[in-house]
């Protein structure tokens, strides 16, 4: 896994580019949406805080 700071400078990109975001864990999607959608959905204002939240990592 790619160390923090990799991970949002990802989240960060793709939370400006995408148009959908799929979360991955364990080789299973656990999560598809809009960028804007899982973080409202999840009450999270970043990608990272989203992805810790589905994945507990």
């Amino acid at each position: 896994m790619k160390n923090s700071n990799q991970l949002s400078g990802l989240a960060i990109e793709a939370d400006q580019l995408a148009d959908r975001i799929a979360v991955i864990d364990h080789g299973r999607v656990i999560a598809e949406d809009p960028p804007d959608n899982l973080k409202i959905s999840l009450q999270k204002s970043t990608l990272d805080e989203v992805f810790l939240t589905l994945t507990g990592e």
